[in-house]
């Protein structure tokens, strides 16, 4: 197919997708995977699709209905799920300020009421889910930014500065983020002494990129310069090809393709940064590092499917992010055929026309609803910005 060719293949894939999804009842009933206020795999994840396209935004409140109807708990239970999950699909799907007020602002006082909880907990070390994009601090704050709420931004920026400070173990000073777990989240005895985070969904890449995006917005705290610093050169040399972890001994992990671990979204956070500080030299990293990638061999991705998690659609979404900021023509010219790549998972049996390791997921991290949405910004970039729940934007 030419490039053309491949642009209008991926919105008329991208609707088809979406008409499939449209039912809140279908899905909820079809979905293998499911939880009614989930960003990852729930009816909020779906209403993002629909909020980002401005032809079928009715099913937006269709589907957000269904979560706040579904809703068997509140409080927070990350960017992803839980109240905060709900009123970030909200935010997207309003077209007025005084759409889902009460929703939104329920969801933005449990979040101003997580922030001590998560910041001690946070720096006890004991793991990165008190720090992450998925649990923690750092969805927790790209949420109060896209909220507009500052003061309580600042608090979550302040305690991701203190995250950072170089910490004592065994007698070695290393850098804050370092987490006594091992890479699952639970002490691992292959990990005796801990390992650091080097990924955007569970890493130190994705402090950096809210760090990064704040200070793009005027939003600094003390130290926030000089932890952006420390944080992005030290992911720089780890790269180009970035690891999901380091073990306390500096064994690093393989490296993968995807957005949660490994270049691509460490690349977009090392971007972010660069343009926050006017530091060349990560952008120019950040780039190479993708058209290193890019380069080699297919195979080397070891993608299995096609999601926005760790599969094509993120690597497909991440050079686009990429390649609009920074012009640079390799990136460009690689869209057409990663967005070929992702079509090639589209199986028209498929109940929601994707497959997430042969289960059908309807959701925005590993569903159908994600892939969609990174078709349909390759064929028609739009200006919704469903992708700050990934910290890329």
């Amino acid at each position: 197919m030419t490039p053309v060719d491949v642009r209008r293949r991926a919105a008329e894939v991208a609707e088809l997708v979406a008409g499939r999804l449209a039912d809140p009842a279908r899905v909820r009933e079809t979905a293998c995977t499911w939880s009614a206020t989930g960003l990852g795999e729930g009816h909020p994840g779906v209403a993002v699709l629909f909020a980002s396209l401005p032809d079928m935004r009715q099913h937006a409140h269709a589907h957000l209905a269904a979560a706040t109807h579904g809703r068997t708990s509140t409080g927070y239970n990350g960017l992803f799920g839980g109240d905060v999950a709900l009123a970030f699909a909200a935010q997207l799907a309003a077209t007025s300020d005084g759409d889902y007020r009460s929703l939104r602002d329920t969801a933005a006082d449990t979040a101003v009421r997580a922030v001590d909880a998560l910041t001690e907990k946070a720096l006890r070390r004991e793991n990165y889910r008190a720090y992450d994009t998925v649990t923690g601090l750092t969805g927790l704050g790209r949420y109060l930014l896209a909220a507009g709420r500052e003061d309580e931004l600042r608090a979550v920026l302040t305690a991701l500065v203190s995250l950072a400070h170089p910490h004592s173990v065994q007698g070695r000073e290393v850098p804050g983020w370092w987490v006594a777990s091992g890479p699952s989240g639970e002490p691992e005895e292959a990990f005796p002494h801990g390992h650091f985070g080097v990924g955007l969904a569970h890493g130190v890449a994705g402090p950096l990129a809210l760090l990064s995006l704040a200070t793009h917005r005027g939003i600094i705290v003390a130290d926030q310069h000089l932890t952006i610093e420390a944080m992005a050169w030290w992911l720089a040399g780890l790269g180009p090809r970035w690891p999901r972890h380091v073990a306390f001994d500096g064994t690093a992990s393989p490296a993968l393709a995807g957005w949660c671990d490994g270049t691509p979204g460490v690349a977009r956070a090392l971007q972010l940064a660069g343009f926050a500080l006017a530091e060349r030299a990560w952008t120019d990293l950040a780039v190479n590092s993708m058209r290193a990638l890019l380069a080699r061999p297919r195979h080397e991705r070891r993608f299995i499917d096609a999601s926005l998690c760790h599969g094509a659609a993120g690597l497909l979404h991440i050079t686009g992010q990429m390649a609009a900021d920074s012009d640079d023509p390799t990136l460009l010219a690689h869209l057409p055929i990663l967005a070929a790549d992702v079509l090639t998972h589209f199986d028209d049996g498929a109940p929601f026309g994707f497959r997430y390791h042969g289960q059908d997921r309807a959701g925005l991290l590993e569903g159908a609803a994600g892939t969609a949405l990174a078709l349909a910004h390759f064929a028609a970039p739009g200006t919704v910005p469903w992708d700050a729940a990934l910290l890329l934007a």
